[in-house]
């Protein structure tokens, strides 16, 4: 039953659209008599959780694609970040599909259509915080063109997407055309030539089915939910997002009257931890020498001292520990790794131990005219 009313809508769309386009000569009403004629009939038919809309999908570095006609994403879980009463810019991450919607396919509007889709195919896409226990049969978003006619063959549009594709990454690449009044063209799998590949890679082939309107809309929609569900795609972690602009500052303070548990640590990066407590400790018998490192004021002899003091006491008392419970290899001397043993070498006062006090001291040096 279900295949027979996609029938009768096939022949009801194509009807519409023909009825009010042929009272148009506007080109760019027509475009959008097109959109809204299908539109209706995608969302009679698509489950509740795809919404379809228009508008430009934008990635955590705030990159656009191009405007897509079609833009079918996540209905339950996904933002939209600027809305309008037709358009929407949508993430990509919740990007189920996009469909370039045709009047007349013609090999110029099949390039541009090529053009928009690879568009979308380059944005960034997020690590989800979701642990992902499988990956998806077919690759998000699939990229769909649907024409309502066109002005050459079904043969000569492949041909010309073979030659289109020669300069398109296989991920980028078109999944699935439909020119309702011709049939569709779609991949398969140059092994056999049995297994339909909606997500094109180096073993596909695209070939061409001819037929009746009303079975090609059915066709194409069966390809499309299929596609479809067989994407998972995550909740879209906003907080990359925050933080990809600089927009996520979570920055916090501990006061020294606040009493703390004797395990609680600081990660600072690399794998190594301070010990809260015990550095509290130490920092009460040495701050004028914090104070006066951090203002760069220190020449190269109290340098000399702050080392074998601060820098050296710290890791040889176990306060900054790694997360094996070992003593560090190099400690983090602004933007520079210094090795422990280096250190060691200015508190000995080995033979290149002046040499390494002067590398240290000028690294000191350039950093806070840097920051002046």
């Amino acid at each position: 039953m279900f295949i027979y009313n996609l029938q009768e809508k096939a022949k009801s769309l194509q009807s519409e659209y023909d009825n009010l386009s042929s009272r148009i000569e506007h080109s760019g009403l027509k475009g959008t008599i097109r959109e809204d004629v299908l539109k209706k009939y995608l969302k009679e038919l698509l489950p509740k959780k795809y919404e379809v809309t228009s508008g430009c999908i934008v990635d955590c570095s705030e990159k656009q694609s191009k405007q897509q006609d079609f833009i079918i994403f996540d209905n339950f879980n996904s933002p939209s970040f600027v809305e309008s009463e037709k358009e929407q810019i949508v993430p990509i991450e919740s990007v189920y599909a996009t469909v370039e919607i045709k009047s007349n396919l013609t090999i110029e509007e099949l390039k541009k259509a090529i053009i928009n889709i690879d568009s979308v195919h380059e944005l960034e896409k997020t690590k989800s915080t979701v642990p992902q226990l499988f990956s998806s049969p077919t690759r998000a978003p699939l990229s769909m063109i649907f024409s309502y006619t066109s002005d050459t063959s079904l043969e000569n549009i492949a041909k010309n997407l073979d030659e289109l594709n020669e300069n398109i990454e296989y991920k980028n690449r078109v999944s699935i055309i439909c020119i309702l009044d011709k049939g569709l063209i779609f991949g398969v799998d140059k092994k056999g030539f049995t297994n339909i590949l909606l997500s094109p890679n180096e073993n596909t082939i695209y070939t061409t089915h001819e037929d009746k309107i009303e079975n090609n809309l059915y066709l194409y929609y069966l390809l499309m939910i299929s596609g479809l569900n067989s994407i998972w795609l995550p909740p879209v972690n906003l907080m990359a997002y925050a933080e990809k602009i600089h927009k996520a500052d979570f920055s916090h303070t501990l006061s020294n009257n606040r009493k703390v548990p004797d395990d609680a640590y600081f990660d600072v990066g690399n794998g190594m931890r301070i010990n809260i407590k015990k550095a509290r400790d130490i920092a009460k018998t040495i701050p004028p020498k914090i104070q006066k490192f951090s203002e760069g004021n220190m020449s190269k002899e109290e340098l000399r001292e702050y080392i074998i003091d601060v820098l050296l006491k710290l890791p040889l008392n176990e306060i900054i520990m790694n997360k094996k419970n070992k003593l560090p290899e190099y400690i983090e001397f602004f933007d520079e790794k210094i090795a422990l043993k280096e250190l060691k070498k200015i508190e000995n006062n080995e033979d290149d131990s002046e040499k390494i006090l002067d590398n240290i001291y000028n690294i000191y040096k350039k950093k806070l005219n840097n920051n002046k």
